[in-house]
């Protein structure tokens, strides 16, 4: 039976997803364009924007596998994403997903188009904050992985406190 509801959903999700592989290859091009590798621009007291690749996945694991391999794990993840969205039910679960479907697709460009992934969000924790004589630096991130976090972070809170 059609329900308009379920078709303005997914064209709304179609569209959030698209827009975040835009907004995440804009940035991503910005960083290749006006960055230079490994050099840090202070964005706020705690933020760089340091421009580095990513060979492996998620903290630089399966760094020394070839990226034909990391491509087509990408593709069986989309696709079980993909899966996963005509599942749901919920409109908030398929929109979360539809946030790490665009982050996954874009990561995947960049394997295609550079052979890993382009990071440049550099956040730390200044020595003044946590009294330590260095600054505590996380792994370098993108837009990609912001989506993709946001999404399963949102998709975990839901179904924890849904009904």
């Amino acid at each position: 039976m059609y329900n308009p509801k379920s078709k303005k959903t997914h064209i709304f999700c179609g569209t959030l997803c698209l827009l975040s592989v835009v907004l995440d290859q804009a940035s991503k091009l910005f960083a290749i364009n006006h960055l230079t590798l490994h050099v840090p621009y202070p964005i706020l007291p705690f933020v760089n924007f340091t421009l580095t690749f990513n060979k492996g996945i998620s903290f630089s694991m399966l760094n020394s596998y070839d990226s034909s391999l990391l491509i087509i794990l990408a593709f069986i993840c989309i696709f079980l994403l993909l899966w996963a969205y005509k599942r749901f039910n919920s409109d908030i679960e398929r929109i979360l997903l539809s946030l790490v479907i665009g982050g996954a697709i874009g990561n995947l460009i960049d394997r295609f188009v550079h052979g890993m992934v382009v990071d440049f969000i550099d956040v730390y924790l200044p020595s003044k904050i946590w009294f330590g004589n260095a600054e505590i630096h996380f792994p370098a991130f993108n837009m990609a992985d912001s989506f993709i976090t946001l999404g399963v972070s949102g998709l975990i809170l839901h179904n924890l406190f849904k009904k």
